[in-house]
């Protein structure tokens, strides 16, 4: 296996981390919404 081969395979799962990271933040952020906002009112009971 050479070096660009390598370098091609890091970039590939490099873009899949990052689109998964997104993914999870944008789940994470609704259900914050949804949890904190809407059920407990915004307080920290």
């Amino acid at each position: 296996m050479s070096i660009s081969a390598i370098i091609n395979i890091a970039k590939e799962y490099l873009l899949l981390g990052i689109i998964v990271v997104v993914l999870a933040s944008i789940i994470f952020s609704i259900g914050y919404l949804v949890v904190y906002r809407r059920l407990l009112k915004g307080t920290k009971d």
